[in-house]
Protein backbone atom coordinates (compact mmCIF):
# COMPACT_ATOMS: atom_id res chain seq x y z
CA UNK A 1 0.00 0.00 0.00
CA UNK A 2 1.70 2.98 -1.02
CA UNK A 3 2.30 5.43 1.90
CA UNK A 4 -0.23 8.96 1.62
CA UNK A 5 2.13 11.76 0.32
CA UNK A 6 2.74 14.90 2.59
CA UNK A 7 1.72 18.09 1.35
CA UNK A 8 4.70 20.31 0.11
CA UNK A 9 5.08 22.80 2.83
CA UNK A 10 7.92 24.27 1.14
CA UNK A 11 5.97 27.18 -0.89
CA UNK A 12 3.82 27.50 2.45
CA UNK A 13 7.39 28.33 3.80
CA UNK A 14 9.32 30.44 1.93
CA UNK A 15 6.75 33.43 2.26
CA UNK A 16 7.95 32.79 6.21
CA UNK A 17 11.68 32.64 5.74
CA UNK A 18 11.41 35.83 3.57
CA UNK A 19 9.39 38.16 5.99
CA UNK A 20 11.85 36.61 8.67
CA UNK A 21 14.50 37.99 6.52
CA UNK A 22 12.87 41.51 6.26
CA UNK A 23 12.29 41.47 9.63
CA UNK A 24 16.27 41.20 10.64
CA UNK A 25 17.31 43.60 8.31
CA UNK A 26 14.52 46.40 9.18
CA UNK A 27 15.63 45.35 12.92
CA UNK A 28 19.19 45.91 12.14
CA UNK A 29 18.90 49.27 10.25
CA UNK A 30 16.74 50.61 12.73
CA UNK A 31 19.17 49.67 15.09
CA UNK A 32 22.15 51.39 12.93
CA UNK A 33 19.17 54.52 12.54
CA UNK A 34 19.67 54.89 16.28
CA UNK A 35 23.16 54.88 16.68
CA UNK A 36 23.44 56.88 14.09
CA UNK A 37 21.42 59.78 16.03
CA UNK A 38 23.02 58.52 18.99
CA UNK A 39 26.26 59.10 17.84
CA UNK A 40 25.46 62.62 15.97
CA UNK A 41 23.95 63.96 19.29
CA UNK A 42 26.86 63.11 21.25
CA UNK A 43 29.68 64.63 18.96
CA UNK A 44 27.21 68.01 18.81
CA UNK A 45 27.38 68.07 22.70
CA UNK A 46 31.10 67.39 22.58
CA UNK A 47 32.02 69.46 19.70
CA UNK A 48 30.36 72.79 20.81
CA UNK A 49 31.51 72.85 24.15
CA UNK A 50 33.45 76.38 25.17
CA UNK A 51 36.37 75.11 25.78
CA UNK A 52 37.09 74.44 22.00
CA UNK A 53 37.30 78.12 21.76
CA UNK A 54 40.79 77.42 23.90
CA UNK A 55 41.50 74.58 22.25
CA UNK A 56 41.50 75.78 18.81
CA UNK A 57 42.45 79.51 19.37
CA UNK A 58 40.00 81.23 17.68
CA UNK A 59 36.23 81.41 16.89
CA UNK A 60 36.16 80.26 13.69
CA UNK A 61 37.80 77.02 14.00
CA UNK A 62 35.67 76.81 16.73
CA UNK A 63 32.71 76.88 15.02
CA UNK A 64 33.96 75.24 12.08
CA UNK A 65 34.43 71.73 14.42
CA UNK A 66 30.63 72.67 16.10
CA UNK A 67 28.94 72.40 12.68
CA UNK A 68 31.08 70.06 10.39
CA UNK A 69 32.22 66.94 13.16
CA UNK A 70 28.04 66.44 13.92
CA UNK A 71 27.58 66.50 9.81
CA UNK A 72 30.71 64.37 9.55
CA UNK A 73 29.16 61.78 11.94
CA UNK A 74 25.76 61.88 9.98
CA UNK A 75 27.79 61.05 6.78
CA UNK A 76 29.34 58.71 8.38
CA UNK A 77 26.50 56.48 9.58
CA UNK A 78 24.54 57.12 6.46
CA UNK A 79 27.71 55.29 4.25
CA UNK A 80 27.94 53.13 6.55
CA UNK A 81 24.21 51.81 6.72
CA UNK A 82 24.80 51.74 2.88
CA UNK A 83 27.22 49.55 3.67
CA UNK A 84 25.17 46.97 5.74
CA UNK A 85 23.92 45.28 2.54
CA UNK A 86 26.88 43.76 1.13
CA UNK A 87 28.58 43.33 4.37
CA UNK A 88 26.00 42.68 6.90
CA UNK A 89 24.32 44.87 9.47
CA UNK A 90 26.41 43.98 12.26
CA UNK A 91 29.82 44.43 10.79
CA UNK A 92 28.48 47.82 8.96
CA UNK A 93 27.86 48.88 12.80
CA UNK A 94 31.00 48.24 13.90
CA UNK A 95 32.71 49.57 11.15
CA UNK A 96 30.58 52.63 11.99
CA UNK A 97 31.56 52.67 15.68
CA UNK A 98 35.23 52.18 15.30
CA UNK A 99 34.54 55.33 12.87
CA UNK A 100 32.82 56.80 15.81
CA UNK A 101 35.52 56.58 18.30
CA UNK A 102 38.04 57.80 16.31
CA UNK A 103 36.35 60.60 16.24
CA UNK A 104 35.80 60.84 19.70
CA UNK A 105 39.27 59.92 20.30
CA UNK A 106 40.62 63.13 18.47
CA UNK A 107 37.99 65.31 19.87
CA UNK A 108 39.03 64.52 23.03
CA UNK A 109 43.59 65.02 22.13
CA UNK A 110 42.47 68.15 21.31
CA UNK A 111 41.00 68.86 24.52
CA UNK A 112 44.42 68.80 26.32
CA UNK A 113 46.34 71.85 26.83
CA UNK A 114 44.83 74.56 24.05
CA UNK A 115 47.10 72.65 21.26
CA UNK A 116 46.01 75.58 18.75
CA UNK A 117 44.67 75.68 15.40
CA UNK A 118 47.02 74.05 13.26
CA UNK A 119 47.01 70.77 15.07
CA UNK A 120 43.34 70.92 15.71
CA UNK A 121 42.97 71.41 11.93
CA UNK A 122 44.87 68.01 11.27
CA UNK A 123 42.61 66.15 13.98
CA UNK A 124 39.84 67.69 12.03
CA UNK A 125 41.11 66.06 8.86
CA UNK A 126 41.83 62.81 10.64
CA UNK A 127 38.10 62.60 11.73
CA UNK A 128 37.06 63.55 7.91
CA UNK A 129 39.15 60.80 6.87
CA UNK A 130 37.58 58.29 9.82
CA UNK A 131 34.22 59.02 8.84
CA UNK A 132 34.54 58.97 4.79
CA UNK A 133 36.03 55.21 5.49
CA UNK A 134 32.78 53.17 5.44
CA UNK A 135 31.85 55.06 1.90
CA UNK A 136 35.54 53.87 0.64
CA UNK A 137 35.11 50.20 1.93
CA UNK A 138 31.20 50.65 0.35
CA UNK A 139 32.72 51.56 -3.20
CA UNK A 140 35.30 48.55 -2.74
CA UNK A 141 33.29 46.18 -1.76
CA UNK A 142 30.69 47.00 -4.58
CA UNK A 143 32.29 48.97 -6.87
CA UNK A 144 30.15 51.75 -6.08
CA UNK A 145 28.02 53.87 -8.33
CA UNK A 146 28.12 57.34 -9.66
CA UNK A 147 25.71 58.41 -6.60
CA UNK A 148 27.79 57.02 -3.99
CA UNK A 149 31.21 58.58 -5.71
CA UNK A 150 29.48 61.83 -5.70
CA UNK A 151 28.29 61.70 -2.06
CA UNK A 152 31.25 60.10 -0.95
CA UNK A 153 33.52 63.27 -2.43
CA UNK A 154 31.29 65.91 -1.66
CA UNK A 155 31.23 64.96 1.81
CA UNK A 156 34.92 65.27 1.96
CA UNK A 157 35.58 68.35 -0.25
CA UNK A 158 32.57 70.22 1.42
CA UNK A 159 33.93 69.05 5.20
CA UNK A 160 37.81 70.78 4.05
CA UNK A 161 35.73 73.32 2.36
CA UNK A 162 34.18 74.28 6.29
CA UNK A 163 37.97 74.19 7.64
CA UNK A 164 39.67 75.86 4.72
CA UNK A 165 36.57 78.99 5.24
CA UNK A 166 37.38 78.93 8.85
CA UNK A 167 41.63 78.79 8.78
CA UNK A 168 43.13 79.93 5.89
CA UNK A 169 42.16 83.47 4.25
CA UNK A 170 41.98 83.17 0.43
CA UNK A 171 45.03 84.46 -0.80
CA UNK A 172 45.85 85.08 -4.49
CA UNK A 173 42.88 85.53 -6.92
CA UNK A 174 40.82 83.88 -5.01
CA UNK A 175 39.60 87.26 -3.11
CA UNK A 176 39.38 88.74 -6.19
CA UNK A 177 37.05 86.40 -7.24
CA UNK A 178 35.16 86.76 -4.16
CA UNK A 179 35.01 90.56 -4.57
CA UNK A 180 33.73 90.51 -7.88
CA UNK A 181 30.86 87.84 -6.86
CA UNK A 182 29.74 90.71 -4.62
CA UNK A 183 29.88 92.97 -7.29
CA UNK A 184 27.54 90.78 -9.87
CA UNK A 185 25.72 89.94 -6.70
CA UNK A 186 25.02 93.66 -6.85
CA UNK A 187 24.05 94.01 -10.38
CA UNK A 188 27.54 95.54 -10.87
CA UNK A 189 30.14 94.53 -13.49
CA UNK A 190 32.86 97.08 -13.30
CA UNK A 191 35.80 95.28 -11.56
CA UNK A 192 37.05 97.64 -8.32
CA UNK A 193 39.20 96.50 -5.66
CA UNK A 194 36.83 96.32 -2.26
CA UNK A 195 38.30 97.57 0.20
CA UNK A 196 36.21 96.86 2.89
CA UNK A 197 35.86 92.94 1.40
CA UNK A 198 39.47 93.03 1.07
CA UNK A 199 40.29 93.63 4.82
CA UNK A 200 37.47 91.13 6.02
CA UNK A 201 39.00 88.57 3.75
CA UNK A 202 42.26 88.79 3.74
CA UNK A 203 43.14 90.93 7.41
CA UNK A 204 45.27 94.00 5.43
CA UNK A 205 44.32 96.69 2.75
CA UNK A 206 44.75 96.27 -0.95
CA UNK A 207 47.91 97.16 -2.29
CA UNK A 208 47.87 99.45 -5.60
CA UNK A 209 49.54 95.88 -7.42
CA UNK A 210 46.17 93.95 -6.78
CA UNK A 211 44.26 96.89 -8.84
CA UNK A 212 47.00 96.33 -11.50
CA UNK A 213 47.04 92.84 -11.92
CA UNK A 214 43.09 91.94 -11.61
CA UNK A 215 41.56 95.06 -13.27
CA UNK A 216 42.05 95.99 -16.77
CA UNK A 217 40.88 99.52 -18.15
CA UNK A 218 38.59 98.75 -21.21
CA UNK A 219 36.23 101.65 -23.48
CA UNK A 220 33.34 100.22 -21.50
CA UNK A 221 34.99 100.63 -18.21
CA UNK A 222 37.22 98.45 -15.59
CA UNK A 223 36.91 95.04 -15.97
CA UNK A 224 38.09 91.66 -14.37
CA UNK A 225 41.01 90.36 -15.58
CA UNK A 226 39.95 86.59 -15.33
CA UNK A 227 36.51 87.02 -16.67
CA UNK A 228 33.29 86.75 -15.33
CA UNK A 229 32.49 82.91 -15.76
CA UNK A 230 34.10 81.96 -12.51
CA UNK A 231 32.40 84.51 -9.87
CA UNK A 232 29.43 84.08 -12.07
CA UNK A 233 29.58 80.39 -10.73
CA UNK A 234 30.06 81.53 -7.02
CA UNK A 235 26.73 84.55 -7.11
CA UNK A 236 24.86 81.92 -5.70
CA UNK A 237 27.23 80.40 -2.90
CA UNK A 238 27.89 84.34 -1.73
CA UNK A 239 24.58 85.14 -1.67
CA UNK A 240 23.94 82.22 0.55
CA UNK A 241 26.52 82.09 2.74
CA UNK A 242 29.54 84.58 1.96
CA UNK A 243 32.77 82.72 1.84
CA UNK A 244 31.78 79.25 2.74
CA UNK A 245 28.81 79.30 0.11
CA UNK A 246 31.34 80.20 -2.83
CA UNK A 247 33.82 77.60 -1.82
CA UNK A 248 31.06 75.20 -1.11
CA UNK A 249 29.91 76.07 -4.96
CA UNK A 250 33.52 74.81 -5.92
CA UNK A 251 33.45 71.59 -3.73
CA UNK A 252 29.64 70.52 -5.49
CA UNK A 253 31.60 71.12 -8.87
CA UNK A 254 34.57 69.17 -7.55
CA UNK A 255 32.50 66.33 -6.68
CA UNK A 256 30.59 66.52 -9.71
CA UNK A 257 34.06 66.01 -11.31
CA UNK A 258 34.71 62.98 -8.72
CA UNK A 259 30.98 60.80 -10.22
CA UNK A 260 32.42 62.07 -13.81
CA UNK A 261 35.60 60.10 -13.49
CA UNK A 262 33.79 57.71 -11.91
CA UNK A 263 31.57 56.67 -14.79
CA UNK A 264 34.78 57.07 -16.92
CA UNK A 265 36.70 54.89 -15.38
CA UNK A 266 33.40 52.42 -15.43
CA UNK A 267 33.13 52.88 -18.86
CA UNK A 268 36.58 52.12 -19.88
CA UNK A 269 38.47 49.95 -17.20
CA UNK A 270 36.51 46.18 -16.68
CA UNK A 271 38.80 45.29 -13.56
CA UNK A 272 36.51 46.40 -10.55
CA UNK A 273 38.79 47.04 -8.11
CA UNK A 274 41.51 48.38 -10.13
CA UNK A 275 38.86 51.15 -11.32
CA UNK A 276 37.63 51.57 -7.79
CA UNK A 277 40.95 52.18 -6.38
CA UNK A 278 41.98 54.11 -9.32
CA UNK A 279 39.25 56.41 -8.46
CA UNK A 280 39.81 56.49 -4.72
CA UNK A 281 43.33 57.95 -5.71
CA UNK A 282 42.12 60.41 -8.62
CA UNK A 283 39.47 61.92 -6.14
CA UNK A 284 41.37 61.88 -2.74
CA UNK A 285 45.08 62.65 -3.62
CA UNK A 286 46.31 65.53 -5.00
CA UNK A 287 45.51 67.95 -6.77
CA UNK A 288 42.04 67.40 -6.80
CA UNK A 289 41.52 66.97 -2.88
CA UNK A 290 43.67 70.12 -2.67
CA UNK A 291 42.26 72.54 -4.99
CA UNK A 292 38.75 71.44 -4.21
CA UNK A 293 38.13 73.19 -0.96
CA UNK A 294 39.49 76.77 -2.89
CA UNK A 295 37.75 79.47 -4.79
CA UNK A 296 40.37 78.70 -7.81
CA UNK A 297 39.04 77.77 -11.31
CA UNK A 298 40.79 74.18 -11.38
CA UNK A 299 38.14 72.14 -10.40
CA UNK A 300 35.37 73.79 -12.31
CA UNK A 301 37.60 73.57 -15.33
CA UNK A 302 38.55 69.83 -14.67
CA UNK A 303 34.86 69.28 -14.07
CA UNK A 304 33.80 70.39 -17.41
CA UNK A 305 36.73 68.61 -19.12
CA UNK A 306 35.65 65.32 -18.11
CA UNK A 307 32.48 65.57 -18.61
CA UNK A 308 33.21 66.70 -22.22
CA UNK A 309 35.39 63.40 -22.63
CA UNK A 310 32.83 61.71 -21.92
CA UNK A 311 30.12 63.19 -23.61
CA UNK A 312 32.63 63.20 -26.84
CA UNK A 313 33.96 59.27 -26.44
CA UNK A 314 32.93 57.09 -23.86
CA UNK A 315 29.21 57.99 -22.48
CA UNK A 316 26.40 55.43 -23.91
CA UNK A 317 24.92 58.79 -25.40
CA UNK A 318 27.28 61.11 -27.14
CA UNK A 319 26.36 64.65 -26.48
CA UNK A 320 28.95 66.35 -28.92
CA UNK A 321 27.29 69.92 -29.19
CA UNK A 322 26.89 70.20 -25.37
CA UNK A 323 30.42 68.67 -25.46
CA UNK A 324 32.19 70.86 -27.23
CA UNK A 325 30.02 74.31 -25.68
CA UNK A 326 31.65 73.14 -22.39
CA UNK A 327 35.24 73.23 -24.12
CA UNK A 328 34.64 76.19 -24.83
CA UNK A 329 33.52 77.51 -21.69
CA UNK A 330 36.89 76.70 -20.59
CA UNK A 331 38.48 79.61 -22.10
CA UNK A 332 36.10 81.84 -20.01
CA UNK A 333 37.44 80.23 -16.82
CA UNK A 334 40.85 82.50 -16.37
Amino acid sequence: MASPTRPDRSGASRPRLIASSVRRVSSGGLRHLAFAAIATAVTARAACQPWLLTSSGDAASAGALCLGLPALVLAGSLFAIALARSVGAGRALATDALSFAAVILLLGLVSFDAPGRDLVGVAFVLALAARALPGALLLLRTGGSAVLAFALALTVYAGLALWTTAAVAPYGDQVHFLIAADALAHGRVEATVDARIFRDLIGVDPSPDDLATHVVLTPVGPRLVQGYLVPLALVPGWIAAGRLGATLVVALAGAWAAAQTFLLLRETVADVRARSWSWLAAAFLAPVVALAPTVYPNVLGAAALVTAYRWLFTAPVRRPLLAGALCGATLFIT
